[in-house]
């Protein structure tokens, strides 16, 4: 009730939005319920305002503070900061970099769809025109957005209790072969962590680490650093 509550009022915001915007709308499914949701497309990248949904779709909350230029979006255990018109963002506390970063536009304030969803641990989809989210019951409590290489990096999750659930990293030259990936059993809570060592040779970027289990699937992206 609450989230069809806030789709009419987005319905209604977007309305009023200016018309020199130039929004397109696109096709979005969340955990297979359609949203209503208006996007731009900027340098490949699609942008969506970013109170209307993240407060209004994902049902996470929003602070903007205008002298500094800054958004505060937090979900669940999940917290990302975002400058207007800087390419460095804060999730979870670690800096990142973006790839197209927030921005204002005719008073309207864009960021990234799928670097806002990834970033609070809901996966995203883009498939025949339609962008697909999934919440699912897998909660990000610690991960490692940024990493050197050389040290142990540790991701921790929240998911369904006594679940096995599978931890996959992918690099430049396959998939990881290090100790402490692949399987492990959530608790009676769910919980379930892995440690593993990032290799001193490791190819600097960003690579995808897949977590599976419980009828989940969900990808997130880490930048591996110098």
């Amino acid at each position: 009730m609450k989230r069809h509550i806030f789709r009419i009022i987005l319905a209604v915001l977007l309305v009023f939005l200016p018309a020199t915007a130039a929004f397109a709308d696109f096709h979005v499914i969340l955990d297979d319920e359609p949203v209503q949701i208006a996007m731009e497309v900027r340098d490949g990248r699609t942008l969506v305002p970013v109170r209307a949904f993240v407060e209004g779709v994902l049902g996470g909350e929003v602070s903007w503070d205008g002298y500094a230029r800054r958004v505060d979006i937090t979900h669940a255990h999940n917290s990302l900061v975002l400058h207007i018109d800087s390419d460095i963002a804060l999730i979870n506390d670690n800096e990142v970099t973006l790839d197209v970063p927030a921005m204002i536009i005719d008073g309207a304030t864009l960021v990234p769809l799928r670097f806002v969803t990834e970033a609070l641990g809901m996966d995203v989809a883009f498939a025949d025109g339609t962008i697909s989210i999934t919440s699912g019951h897998i909660q990000i409590i610690n991960f490692p957005y940024t990493v050197q290489r050389g040290i142990d990096a540790t991701l921790e999750i929240l998911g369904r209790p006594l679940t096995y659930y599978h931890l996959g990293v992918e690099f430049m030259a396959g998939p990881s072969t290090a100790a402490g990936l692949g399987y492990a059993l959530s608790d009676e809570y769910g919980n379930v962590y892995w440690i593993w060592r990032i290799g001193s040779t490791t190819t600097p970027g960003s690579w995808p680490v897949t977590i599976v289990g419980g009828g989940e699937i969900l990808t997130l992206y880490f930048q591996v650093m110098e």
